[in-house]
């Protein structure tokens, strides 16, 4: 039997390199979703034997040389990589140091007025890297490819059709070019072009998947024509609007789904060269920078990778970006909104705004389960969350890593079971990941308001650095850290607002007291009713 995959997540448990587990070979699947979360649970299942099929609906970008550049479409914007991230990458054995995934090197807080390079230098703690989304992607791909060329085949232009899953088989139709039958799909037959060479220095380099890579392996050239794969298991990675959480919703009445939708929308730019906006003498590459305004509820966030461009979306209230026509609209809004903005990056980024389309500022699904029978979700299909905290990509491959770490332990030979326990051990970090992104600092339409939760992390950190032996760091502190579970830090960033709450209310008592006692008193005696 065939196993399908619509993307996944795995855990930081499972060893990079060695042999796979004897359990899995023979077992197939196909992963439905190429982005960051699908192309990673390939590489994670195909290292525990895993004959993995990948079936994605957009078309691949290539380069020249036929390499996978992104496979996304036009989904293609800057992330924050943290340790979650970077550990589950390396329990694939994915080797990303070839590709424009630089270390943040500096993060910079721009005053709304002054000069351009005049802001708040802060570095968030951890291992951090900055990576384009169809960057990221596209190295995964190859790297899968690359590793695993005879376990792993992507086939692009694929969309699916339906699932059944008492026979445990997927349907999958032909779209866009495929559908003429000129789509693309990776071969998996590959291994003799593919391995390891020694650079100069001796140390092995991973070569990339070669061109012949993305060839030759025709879909039906009829867009009514489908072509049907069994499965062990079906993994849905297909994002937000998964269309495999749909097929499971209609089919079991136990799976629920609640969406939530952020009322901020964006446009996306590029600024300039990064470093004109730091510090003289500030590298380009590697940098994360903000402005905003409070009053207006406006920022514009921007990160740099290695070509040194600073990438920036431009968020505003949900409605406001439509009335903002043309560039010309956008250029004054922008120099009256952020004052500190140079004129020259102004014009630059005006037009670029103002062909952009309008997005939505992030969508949160929460569901009741995470599988049903021997199908599963990972990724932004299992828990899509807001983007104020830069945790979507990060809990997304942090939980293909649980996955592959749920099967290594308990087998593949009951993947109902299996499933089951991956559904029991992540789903409370996949709801608290959304919780902690939808309130207080997570929710960009909030984020600007008075806020207690910003007032508490801030006086706690404070009284850490002077009681470290007494105060311990704020929970929500150590989002970007494996030291600690998305669940546990909501229940200690629970328990710390209770604590905070109850040392404001007896701060204000004592404040009552002294007044009383040094004020009210005495007034009250002078007059003789005291």
């Amino acid at each position: 039997m065939a196993a399908t995959a619509a993307g996944g997540t795995g855990s930081s448990s499972v060893a990079a390199g060695g042999t796979a587990p004897q359990h899995a070979l023979g077992k197939k699947a196909v992963v439905v979703g190429s982005g960051p979360a699908g192309a990673l649970t390939a590489m994670l299942l195909a290292k525990q034997g895993f004959k993995v099929d990948v079936f994605e609906r957009l078309a691949p970008l290539v380069d020249d040389k036929g390499n996978v550049l992104a496979s996304i479409g036009s989904r293609s914007y800057n992330i924050l990589l943290s340790e979650r991230a970077i550990d589950a990458m390396d329990a694939a054995g994915a080797d990303l140091s070839g590709f424009d995934i630089p270390r943040l090197t500096q993060g910079m807080r721009h005053k709304l007025k002054g000069g351009p390079r005049e802001g708040r230098s802060s570095m968030p703690p951890g291992r951090l890297r900055l990576a384009n989304r169809g960057t990221l992607a596209g190295a995964l791909v190859q790297q899968c490819l690359a590793r695993h060329p005879g376990c792993v085949q992507f086939h692009f232009e694929q969309e699916l059709n339906m699932i059944d899953t008492n026979s445990g088989i997927a349907f999958f139709r032909p779209v866009g070019s495929a559908a003429q039958g000129a789509s693309m799909a990776s071969r998996s037959s590959i291994s003799s072009a593919v391995g390891s060479e020694t650079s100069a220095g001796g140390a092995a380099v991973l070569l990339q998947a070669p061109p012949e890579a993305l060839t030759g392996e025709r879909t039906p050239a009829s867009a009514d024509a489908l072509a049907s794969y069994p499965f062990d298991l079906l993994v849905g990675a297909d994002g937000a609007s998964s269309l495999v959480r749909q097929v499971l919703q209609r089919q079991d009445a136990e799976l629920s789904v609640q969406v939530t939708r952020d009322n901020m929308e964006f446009r996306t730019a590029v600024l300039g060269q990064a470093d004109e906006f730091l510090p003289e003498g500030s590298s380009a590459v590697g940098t994360f920078q903000t402005w905003s305004n409070s009053k207006l509820r406006a920022s514009l966030i921007g990160s740099s990778a290695g070509d040194g461009q600073l990438r920036c979306v431009f968020i505003l209230p949900e409605g406001l970006h439509a009335t903002l026509q043309t560039a010309e609209d956008i250029e004054r809004y922008l120099a009256d909104a952020l004052p500190s903005l140079p004129e020259a990056a102004i014009k630059r980024a005006g037009p670029q705004l103002a062909a952009a389309p309008i997005s939505n500022g992030g969508t949160i699904v929460r569901c009741s389960k995470l599988y049903s029978r021997r199908v599963v979700l990972v990724g932004d299909a299992a828990h899509s969350v807001f983007p104020a905290l830069g945790q979507g990509a990060n809990s997304a491959l942090e939980g293909a890593a649980t996955l592959a770490t749920v099967l290594q332990e308990v087998g593949v030979g009951d993947i109902q079971a299996a499933l089951a326990e991956y559904s029991r051990r992540w789903l409370p970090n996949a709801l608290a990941v959304a919780e902690l992104t939808e309130g207080g600092l997570g929710n960009n339409a909030r984020a600007f308001a008075p806020n207690l939760k910003l007032a508490q992390i801030i006086s706690q950190f404070v009284l850490h650095k002077l009681l470290p032996f007494l105060v311990p760091v704020p929970a929500f502190m150590q989002m970007n850290s494996t030291t600690m579970s998305y669940a546990t830090i909501l229940k200690r960033t629970k328990r710390e607002m209770v604590i905070f709450k109850a040392a404001l209310v007896a701060a204000a008592a004592a404040m009552l007291a002294f007044i009383a006692r040094h004020f009210a008193r005495p007034a009250l005696a002078a007059l003789g009713l005291a």
